[in-house]
């Protein structure tokens, strides 16, 4: 009991209690109120997939009586759909509570690989993802985001570690993170090319001459993983490729149409500009969205959603600016700067106006992270401030 109520006295806690009140609360109203707030256009699609793994142990659609196999999407997320809701015959509902479950998880690894670089910026880390209305908000819906943001966050957490030690254990575990997270959603399948790169680079930088094959056995372990599902569809289809969504993104504009169809200044500049301003367009959208409470049909949900969604960007964004003055030579930020801008710059090539705040889910953490460096320095440079010029505080 004492232990029980020293914790209730540390002003933190409340805290995490306020948010875990937030995000089940929000739960029981659509459970409640909005059972159909849980369904996305994607979900259907999710769903009979799952249920064909389930019954018929095939990834496919049932096309009148017939396997019609998938190529469009990749099995993580049925797979997950498969084992609880079909196997395991945990109702929807159950699902979306075991993912608000690992939208929790993801704060935790997330205030764990803030605390590999610096132990000041753990808690507020931890604090962004936990109150982040995307991640909040998809997390009670039947997709395959907040899978992916809890299996792209391990990766992180894990190759920070490799960073921190240069431990091969940490480098085969985080290959096998990040092809898992692969798998679930395909935009991370040219990540691993690129982790690889970044390997190379920090081994470089400190002249751990030897430990630059670090890289290849990086790339072999992930995309030998990755390998059995291209073996899959060439059996299927006769393509070694993933997945052909980049081919057949049908559900969103295309990037180049809107640079050359859609730009103000018409056809009287360098095509180049019209390229940048598509792009910051596109830029604007992903990162400065908080998320919508719309799914769950209630007025005064979303008003209250977007009142306080917007000033918790603007926090964020505060935070964010400062940190990225201060990166410098730290290998742990420019890892997580390298990350951002690969998700990014995907995001934007392939969604194209589109990019809102779905896409910024598994850029979170990152953003948290250097967002919390930043309101500690900014919070240390005041106090230094204040201690050299204390009668201008009073």
């Amino acid at each position: 009991m004492k232990n029980i109520s020293s914790l209730m006295k540390n002003k933190y806690i409340w805290f995490i209690i306020a948010a875990l009140i937030i995000k089940f609360g929000l739960f029981s109203y659509m459970v409640a109120f909005s059972p159909q707030g849980k369904f996305q256009p994607d979900s259907g699609d999710y769903l009979k997939s799952a249920e064909m793994i389930a019954t018929r142990g095939a990834f496919a659609l049932d096309v009148d009586g017939k396997l019609n196999f998938e190529l469009f999407r990749t099995p993580g997320f049925p797979f997950f759909l498969a084992i609880f809701h079909y196997l395991l015959k945990i109702p929807l509902e159950g699902v979306i509570f075991l993912q608000i479950l690992l939208a929790i998880s993801v704060a935790f690894i997330t205030y764990k690989a803030a605390y590999e670089i610096n132990q000041k910026i753990a808690f507020l880390s931890a604090m962004i993802v936990l109150y982040s209305p995307p991640i909040t908000i998809y997390s009670l819906q039947v997709l395959a985001d907040t899978l992916f943001l809890f299996l792209i966050s391990l990766f992180l957490l894990v190759f920070i570690r490799y960073l921190k030690s240069r431990a091969v254990k940490w480098l085969l575990l985080s290959a096998v993170f990040l092809a898992l997270a692969t798998y679930v959603r395909p935009v991370s399948y040219y990540f691993c090319l690129a982790v690889a790169i970044f390997i190379v680079y920090a081994n470089i930088r400190d002249k751990s001459w030897w430990k630059i094959f670090h890289a290849p056995v990086f790339l072999l372990i992930a995309y030998s993983l990755l390998g059995i599902w291209l073996v899959r569809n060439h059996i299927h289809f006769q393509r070694y490729i993933f997945t052909n969504i980049q081919s057949d993104y049908r559900a969103f504009p295309v990037f180049e149409y809107y640079a050359k169809n859609d730009y103000f200044l018409g056809k009287t500049v360098a095509p180049i500009f019209s390229y940048i301003n598509t792009a910051w367009n596109c830029f604007l959208s992903l990162m400065t969205r908080p998320g919508s409470l719309k799914y769950l049909h209630s007025y005064p949900l979303t008003v209250i959603g977007k009142i306080l969604g917007y000033p918790f960007v603007v926090f964020w964004w505060i935070g964010l600016l400062a940190g990225l003055v201060r990166i410098g030579k730290n290998i742990y930020y420019q890892f997580i700067l390298f990350m951002m801008a690969y998700f990014i710059s995907i995001t934007i090539a392939v969604i194209a106006r589109s990019s809102g705040e779905r896409y910024l889910i598994p850029i979170i953490p990152l953003i948290a992270i250097i967002s919390a460096n930043g309101w500690v320095k900014l919070r240390e440079i005041y106090l230094r401030r204040k201690r050299i010029h204390p009668l201008q505080h009073l």
